[in-house]
């Protein structure tokens, strides 16, 4: 599924299964933060990769504290990178909802 912005998204995060989201930190006017915050305002329970091709480690800072599983620049990724981090965004996401389930703050 491929959206261009923010409200693309949320529509066909809302409308199709998805189990990890690829986003570029640009997304016209907004960035990967305004996704990751509405996903989380939305109570959404997806895990988030952010890619860029021009970024610092302030920047990478600042979405890993927004709730982004991982960062990937554009220049270095790989398919075997990708893979990689797809898969580990998806073992933490298993793991965080077996934990909020263990704590009972979630039902799944």
């Amino acid at each position: 599924i491929q959206a261009y912005s923010v409200p693309e998204a949320l529509a066909a995060i809302n409308s199709e299964h998805v189990d990890v989201c690829l986003t570029d930190y640009y997304l016209q006017n907004e960035t990967a933060v305004d996704l990751i915050e509405t996903i989380n305002k939305d109570s959404i329970k997806l895990p988030v990769l952010a890619c860029s091709g021009a970024t610092d480690k302030k920047t990478e800072a600042m979405l890993m504290s927004h709730g982004i599983l991982d960062f990937l620049q554009k220049e270095d990724m790989t398919p075997k990178t990708l893979e990689r981090s797809i898969r580990y965004a998806i073992r933490r996401a298993d793991i965080d909802c077996q934990i909020q389930r263990a704590l009972g703050n979630v039902r799944y």
